[in-house]
This record gives C-alpha cells, structure tokens and sequence, in this order.
C-alpha cells in the first residue's frame, strides 16, 4: 500500500459568486465597445471604427456563448454579458432573438430580486447584416422593444438595400423613439434610410444623444436646422458624409454648444463651399473634412 493512500484530500473552498462574474466580465470585456463617445476612439473614418469593434465583438461572443452552455448556473452568471452586446450578421437570426427576449420577458422576472429579463442587460445592438433584403426590419423594430436600456444603435448593413426601406425602417424609428429613446447616447447610420418624419420622431426623443453619424445630408435631417437643435445640447460628436448629391449649405453649427467634433465631406467645388459657409462652433476640438473616397 502507497505510504500516501490515507492523505486526506483537500477541496478548496468555492469562489463566491460576486468573484465568478469578475472574472466573467474580465475574460470577455473589450475597452471601449461601449463608449458612446467616439470621438475619443480614434481619428479613422467611423464606420471603420465601428467595424473594427464588430471584428472584436465577434469573438468575444465566441467565449461568452461558450460560457453559458456549461451549465444552468454558468447561464445563470454569463447571460446577463451574453446579451450586453447584440450585433446581428444575418437578418434570420432576428427571428429567433425575438422569441427569446419575448420568452424572458414573460417569465415575469422580478427586478427587485435582482433578476431581470435578457433584454434589460442590453446596451449596445448593431444591425450588420450580410444578406440581401429588408424583410426583417419588423422583426428589428420588435427585438428593440424588449431593450429598453440601450445606449448604442449603429445601423450598417452590408448587403444590398432596396428603396422600400423608407417605409420599412419607420418602424425601427419608432421602436427606438418609444423604447430606449431617453436613454440612447449614439446613433449610427451607414446607410440614407430616413424619410423626414422619421428624423423628428427619433431624433425629439434622444435628448441625451452624445455621438451621431448619418449618411443624410445635414441640410436633410430637419431637427438638426434651427431652434430644433436646441434639444440635443449634450451632442458632443457629429459626422455627416452623405452617400451621394451635393452637400447643401448648413448654418446652425453653433446650436450645439458642447460639440467637440465636426466631420463633414467635401469632394467637389460645391462640397467645398457648403463646408466653407458652415459655422464651426467656438467649442470644436477636432474639425475633420474628409473627401468623399476616403471613406467606405
């Protein structure tokens, strides 16, 4: 018989679940993915930028999902970071992310206990599909009716777009407005899918908004002209580069008294002389005019 047959064995004591979830939140956290002031990330275009943090947000993903197939218990601490972020590469998947957060939803979680829905954790969605169509725009506008506390849309879709999602992305406009409007800090918008009544919606209902970028025109979103801009005072970065036609002259800059950064396009002789005639506010740290093939 081994002389070390009668050891006793030691169990270590089992961590508390409080250093479980800082570990979690360690091992699967990416700085700056949830910084809605982008002006502080870098000087690249922002669709770059935020293409970039897709790339790392995948992977993270990758461990997260990873975590809560261990067991219930692990679901139980890894959920909550599991559906922080929401980035969406295929528009079928809406579809199920819909059953899921409605399911959690009527569980009747009491927040008082601690436990809330899968959509309650969510602070950060992006719609960044690979697939053709807007069919699913529905389905989009569904899924953020059950985030009522998200700070970050970015809308950059990658397939192709058909002209009716004027009428279709109305919906997603009123979801935003209706749902998490007071708390949204960043809007980005890759593509031209707005129609004006759209723009008052949305934008009358994010006081707080810090970062904006659209591919619309300045002189085309009418909030943003005149005393109507007097609602969003925190905006602190706006980017315009329009996807096609000319940039109108805009002269309400100075409306926002805390803006910080200004990016304009410029590619043409008319561009120039749009950018030229908008006032550049006495606050503006970073002032970037961007020719139009410099970014995606």
């Amino acid at each position: 018989m081994s002389a070390s047959w009668n050891k006793r064995i030691y169990n270590p004591p089992p961590l508390p679940v409080e250093l479980w979830l800082r570990i979690i939140e360690t091992a699967t956290s990416i700085p700056g993915i949830l910084e809605p002031e982008m002006y502080k990330i870098s000087d690249l275009p922002n669709a770059e930028t935020i293409r970039l943090q897709q790339l790392e947000l995948r992977a993270s993903l990758v461990t997260k999902r990873n975590l809560v197939r261990l067991s219930k218990a692990w679901y139980a601490m890894a959920a909550p970071y599991l559906y922080e972020t929401i980035i969406i590469g295929r528009q079928r998947t809406l579809i199920s992310l819909c059953i899921t957060l409605m399911h959690s939803e009527n569980k009747g979680e009491n927040p008082s206990s601690g436990s809330h829905p899968l959509g309650w954790y969510t602070k950060r969605l992006d719609f960044a599909a690979r697939d053709s169509g807007d069919m699913f725009l529905n389905s989009l506008a569904e899924a953020i009716r059950y985030l009522p506390n998200l700070t970050m849309f970015n809308f950059n879709p990658h397939g192709y777009v058909s002209s009716s999602l004027y009428s279709t992305f109305s919906s997603v406009a009123r979801a935003l407005a209706d749902t998490c409007g007071l708390n949204l800090r960043q809007l980005n918008f890759s593509r031209h899918c707005l129609q004006e009544s759209d723009w008052q919606v949305l934008l009358s209902s994010t006081p707080n908004l810090l970062a904006f970028h659209s591919t619309d025109t300045l002189a085309g979103i009418p909030l943003l002209r005149g005393s109507a801009a007097a609602q969003l005072t925190n905006l602190r970065s706006l980017i315009v580069l329009p996807e096609h036609g000319h940039m109108r002259p805009w002269k309400h800059t100075h409306s926002f008294s805390d803006l910080r950064h200004l990016e304009l396009a410029s590619c043409e002789a008319a561009n120039q002389l749009s950018v030229k005639t908008t006032p550049i506010p006495v606050r503006a740290l970073f002032l970037h005019i961007r020719r139009r093939y410099d970014y995606p």
